[in-house]
């Protein structure tokens, strides 16, 4: 009797067929479940480092607001005026110096006057310490974007612009009397460089290091690019747009993968474990993979590509009872999108505050009385728009300087804050001008808040043990008797200001004299 050939034996050939059953299974299940799951995660990284670049972006422009402020305060100055009307020969021994530049935190500042001439110009370097002559790229910009020649008492400029030496910072005003009723004197550039210390600034509040280069292959259409660095890093690079468009910088950061490297060593043990399911349980497995795996897969890249699609950091992808790998890589998913929902409001945050008051500023006081006219106009609600300036802020500023002038601001805020009801809206909107609006059933309320708003300095705000004293001008327009837009209203308001300061402010006046 001829010996078994152990390669003819049913159990050899089972064991073969069980292994290449295994095989064949570990190898669906593995591509299988990376064709489902690891495309739409690296889309996600992609989103994400695409989304941060954007942010350091959004980062630089938004820190440009302080220098925009800085400027209108510097321009809308009697001083600044009377300088360029030729009536203030001291005006630069008394104000631009050395200690001016440290100050305001800026290298150039230019002044033109209304026929198109340059006044005065300085470039200072603050790692040489010595002042320079502005060159004439610069010069060339400002005049490219009209600066030079503007007229009107509402172009303002704010932005980012590239030279052969780098980035900057520019804000321009034009020159008008503190109460604004005058024509334009001319304008005002301040401008500070991006360096490495403003760079390194800048990478706290991203939160993540970043990099900025000559660009040599982004274009406006084509303005983004993200691609692997190896198999735990995303590089991105995006292109800085200037207020010329210039083309000339972009932004590159390197970011680690987050979710990508742990679907990737999951799906393989994942795949390892099912492969080892025996040829008698196949259909039973295939049944639980079906339930267990492959459509919390679907259901994970389905919240995926939702989030991807619509860039909706505030929606979450689903998360089950199970506390394992899948819910792991979910949580895992959610936890980028909490950091980039937190971006995202950080930014929000620092477009609608006050960077000196930390109250609302402009744009918010101007999207919340919209908001507030929209619900007005279905259930027939009154609000009142008081329009607020302090009289004697400028003898504050110019015998104490502008250090103490902004600490009595900020005092200012709090003491208005506190005459307030909780559904008062305030807001500051530059110097030392407020917006306030409320709600009101008699015009008595108004009345009423307005008098205690001219009596909350009347002790005065102690600053260094300095007591210093001011009064407060108002004019109030009422929606809807007065006007019907949020413009129209802040017009009208800045109008009845206008008469209070003039019959002898500290006062308040209506826009129709209604008491």
């Amino acid at each position: 009797m001829k010996n078994l050939n152990i390669k003819s034996s049913i159990r050899f050939r089972s064991i073969v067929v069980l292994i290449l059953i295994q095989f064949l299974l570990f190898i669906l299940v593995f591509f299988t479940v990376q064709s489902i799951a690891v495309k739409s995660v690296r889309d996600l990284e992609y989103l994400n480092a695409e989304q941060n670049a954007i942010l350091v972006e959004r980062i630089l422009v938004a820190s440009s607001s302080s220098m925009n402020n800085t400027v209108r305060d510097w321009a809308i100055w009697d001083e600044t005026y009377d300088y360029i009307e030729g009536n203030n020969s001291t005006y630069l021994d008394s104000n631009l110096y050395y200690e001016s530049f440290e100050t305001l935190n800026v290298n150039l500042v230019l002044y033109y006057d209304i026929n198109q001439s340059i006044i005065f110009s300085s470039f200072y370097d603050f790692e040489e310490e010595t002042e320079i002559p502005v060159d004439d790229e610069f010069i060339q910009i400002i005049e490219t974007l009209g600066i030079h020649q503007n007229t009107s008492i509402d172009f303002y400029i704010q932005g980012i612009i590239t030279t052969s030496d780098g980035i900057f910072f520019i804000a321009s005003s034009p020159i008008l009397k503190h109460s604004e009723i005058s024509d334009v004197a001319g304008n005002v550039i301040f401008a500070r460089q991006i360096d490495q210390t403003e760079l390194d600034e800048l990478e706290i509040v991203a939160g993540f290091p970043f990099e900025i280069f000559e660009n040599t292959i982004l274009t406006e259409d084509n303005d983004t690019i993200v691609e692997n660095a190896g198999d735990n890093h995303v590089l991105v690079k995006h292109l800085i747009h200037d207020l010329l468009h210039t083309d000339q910088y972009m932004i590159q950061i390197l970011l680690d993968k987050k979710v990508e490297p742990i679907i990737g060593n999951t799906l393989l043990q994942l795949a390892i474990s099912i492969s080892l399911v025996g040829l008698i349980f196949a259909l039973s497995t295939l049944f639980y993979l079906d339930k267990e795996i492959f459509r919390r897969l679907l259901r994970l890249n389905s919240g995926i590509k939702k989030i991807s699609e619509n860039a909706n950091f505030s929606t979450r992808v689903p998360i089950g009872p199970h506390h394992d790998e899948i819910d792991y890589i979910g949580l895992e998913i959610n936890s980028m999108l909490d950091k980039l929902k937190e971006s995202e409001q950080k930014i929000n945050q620092m477009s609608y505050t006050d960077y000196l008051t930390k109250i609302p500023n402009r744009l918010w006081f101007y999207d919340h009385m919209e908001q507030t006219i929209q619900k007005a106009n279905a259930s027939k609600e009154k609000f009142a728009v008081l329009f607020l300036d302090l009289d004697g802020f400028k003898t504050i500023n110019d015998t104490y300087g502008h250090g103490v002038g902004d600490e009595f601001l900020v005092k200012v805020s709090e003491v208005f804050l506190k005459m307030l009801d909780k559904n008062d809206a305030i807001a500051r909107i530059g110097g030392d001008e407020f917006l306030i609006m409320k709600k009101y059933k008699d015009v008595k309320e108004i009345n009423e808040l307005a008098d205690r708003l001219l009596t909350s300095l009347k002790d005065g705000i102690m600053i260094n043990e300095i007591k210093l004293e001011a009064t407060v001008s108002m004019g109030i327009a009422l929606y809807p008797d007065n006007a019907l837009t949020k413009e129209d209203l802040v017009l009208k308001a800045d109008k009845a200001l206008y008469g209070s300061k003039s019959s002898g402010k500290n006062s308040y006046q209506y826009v129709i004299n209604i008491k």
